[in-house]
């Protein structure tokens, strides 16, 4: 989903995208945003939703899951949308103005919520970018059905951040990037709109480094956290010149993912068909050629042509010089 709403962007701009899942019952069971504010969120959730956001957006999120369709543009909502509670307590305060959303459904039943947005000054979503978004909301509910055939190593996505911690173990600066991996990290879903940034493993990290400093026989300050969305890295370091245990300790966070997202998410800047990128992903699970055939229900003289057509356009002679080269690519 992170890489969906990445694409977006360069269909229809928006400042920054949500979405929504669905569980069986209609209700909300987890959120992605490109954007963290926690505070709003937790109002949002307490306040709002499911109840008055109905005075703002003329439903409620669960009622849009059962009906398979509501709302979509801020703009067909009039002065009754910018004069409710929701708007001037939750919504502009995020930086928004101007909201477009679309219900993914699968077999009409509404499974989550794609919202894009924009804010003050930009100009509204337009009636063409309402029929674009709708027309991808087929493809977004197929890839929420598809297959999670991930195999492979972890490897860094290239998000990190960072927290500052005193030491009674509180955290007393945090980038906008380490808030928003921090949360994902530690509350997977819901949880996270109702529970702090306090967590134990911050506390474990910093007693372990301070026992260290202090001479003391202590684990190594890093700590590993995998939930869905993806394995989370805590690092803990020293801020103070001279080591001293009592100083400010700085714990950086960067995220992993399984390699093939990556690997997919690069190979779109390659010249290769989709059913060569499938070929490639396939490769670098190790299949041979005459594994492929069957798993793509082709022949194998087809998936052996696949192949002898990618090494081509790639420059590669080798199933593990195309992995490296594929490799190095996502690294960049």
């Amino acid at each position: 989903m992170p890489d969906v709403m990445r694409a977006l962007h360069g269909i229809i701009p928006s400042s920054f995208n949500n979405f929504l899942w669905a569980d069986e019952n209609y209700q909300t069971s987890a959120v992605l945003c490109e954007e963290t504010f926690p505070e709003l969120e937790t109002l949002y959730f307490k306040e709002y939703h499911n109840s008055k956001e109905a005075d703002a957006l003329k439903t409620t999120f669960s009622q849009a899951m059962r009906r398979g369709r509501d709302w979509v543009n801020s703009e067909r909502l009039g002065q009754g949308f910018l004069a409710s509670e929701l708007f001037n307590n939750v919504i502009k305060p995020a930086g928004i103005r101007h909201m477009i959303e679309a219900t993914i459904c699968v077999k009409s039943r509404g499974v989550g919520s794609m919202v894009l947005n924009r804010a003050p000054g930009e100009k509204p979503f337009s009636h063409d970018e309402e029929i674009r978004l709708r027309n991808l909301t087929p493809y977004i509910a197929y890839g929420l059905q598809g297959s999670r055939d991930l195999r492979g190593e972890i490897t860094p996505s290239g998000n990190s951040g960072m927290l500052v911690v005193d030491h009674q173990h509180k955290i007393v600066e945090i980038c906008p990037e380490g808030r928003r991996l921090m949360l994902l990290a530690m509350h997977p879903g819901l949880t996270r709109f109702t529970l702090g940034l306090d967590s134990s493993v911050v506390k474990h990290l910093c007693v372990n480094l301070r026992g260290i400093l202090q001479g003391r026989c202590r684990p190594v300050p890093v700590f590993r956290q995998r939930n869905a969305w993806g394995e989370f890295l805590f690092r803990g370091y020293p801020l103070s010149i001279d080591g001293q245990p009592d100083g400010l300790i700085g714990i950086v966070i960067e995220h992993h993912e399984p390699s093939p997202l990556k690997l997919m998410r690069n190979m779109r800047e390659l010249p290769l068909t989709a059913r060569q990128r499938e070929v490639c992903l396939l490769l670098s699970y190790g299949y041979t050629r005459n594994m492929i055939g069957p798993r793509m229900h082709v022949s194998n003289h087809t998936a052996i042509d696949y192949v002898r057509k990618i090494y081509d356009k790639l420059d590669v002679s080798t199933q593990g010089q195309l992995i490296k080269k594929l490799m190095n690519i996502a690294s960049t």
